[in-house]
């Protein structure tokens, strides 16, 4: 739950920048900040949400591959926590995608 826990906030953190920069870049043009600096910076915290969650899910799928084989306890690797961190991890890959295409729906 960690791993989607912070996953989730580093993907809505660079959405969030992202757009907040574009507006201001496209209201005010005095220089500092260059037109594709938020969509990168956006980019790459929603790539590392991205990547993060897809890797907590991989993490917490084999330690409870792992704990089947040590215990008498039958874990299901495929439960809610599993769902939601895919569903996260597909969310972020969307937005990603749209952001690098120029494709934005939001």
């Amino acid at each position: 739950m960690g791993w989607v826990r912070t996953s989730l906030s580093l993907i809505s953190f660079g959405f969030t920048i992202y757009k907040i920069l574009q507006g201001v870049t496209a209201g005010i043009k005095l220089g500092l900040i260059k037109p594709q600096e938020p969509r990168r910076l956006g980019l790459v915290l929603i790539g590392l949400g991205t990547a993060s969650v897809f890797i907590g899910a991989i993490d917490y799928y084999t330690t409870l591959k792992r704990l089947n084989k040590l215990s008498d306890r039958d874990y299901n690797p495929f439960n809610y926590t599993f769902s939601v961190g895919m569903l996260i991890g597909l969310f972020g890959l969307f937005l990603f995608i749209t952001i690098l295409t120029h494709t934005e729906f939001f």
